[in-house]
């Protein structure tokens, strides 16, 4: 069947790769380009990977969910390895991590799921319930909040591990409406 090349925009005889149609050329091209990114990725993966011990988390970067740059194009270091390491299919899927280190790029520590997946590792790990308030909790923030001086929401906030924008939410009446001082 002839059609027009998503890429190239040439009429030739297309075949359907994923979600568009493109002619053999262009496929050849995508799939010489993917190539050549998993060998500089394997070549630079070895190099990282010698310096850390096996088992514990391997931290790159200060910085959370670690990139690194090929060619121009800037990759979260968990997704390429759980993809060309791994040999995980992570399109359309988040990264979880077994270890909770966000930092951390541990082939073994990455795993592949859902945001339910996600969602469900956060609720039995108890990663969810920072700074949650409760009643008495805010009754208490609500008349420390009467006579307001300066720096007592970044005082109540630190007091309570929560962040001084939902200090002032309470304040402003935006959160907890439905309690009364």
């Amino acid at each position: 069947m002839l059609k027009y090349c998503k890429n190239c925009q040439a009429v030739t005889e297309t075949y359907f790769f994923g979600k568009l149609y493109h002619c053999r050329t262009c496929q050849l091209d995508r799939a010489s380009k993917l190539q050549k990114l998993r060998v500089r990725f394997n070549k630079w993966f070895a190099t990282k990977a010698a310096g850390f011990n096996e088992g514990e988390c391997w931290e790159l970067t200060n910085t959370s969910y670690p990139t690194v740059r090929f060619s121009g194009v800037q990759y979260k270091a968990n997704r390429l390895i759980c993809r060309f390491v791994n040999k995980q299919r992570i399109r359309g899927k988040v990264i979880r991590h077994t270890c909770d280190n966000d930092k951390c790029i541990n082939p073994d520590h990455l795993i592949v799921g859902t945001s339910k997946d996600n969602s469900i590792d956060m609720a039995e790990r108890d990663r969810w319930k920072k700074g949650v308030l409760s009643i008495e909790d805010v009754k208490y923030i609500k008349t420390r909040l009467v006579n307001i001086k300066r720096g007592v929401v970044i005082e109540l906030a630190r007091m309570f591990n929560v962040s001084p924008e939902a200090i002032r939410h309470i304040k402003n009446g935006k959160n907890y409406k439905h309690v009364v001082i």
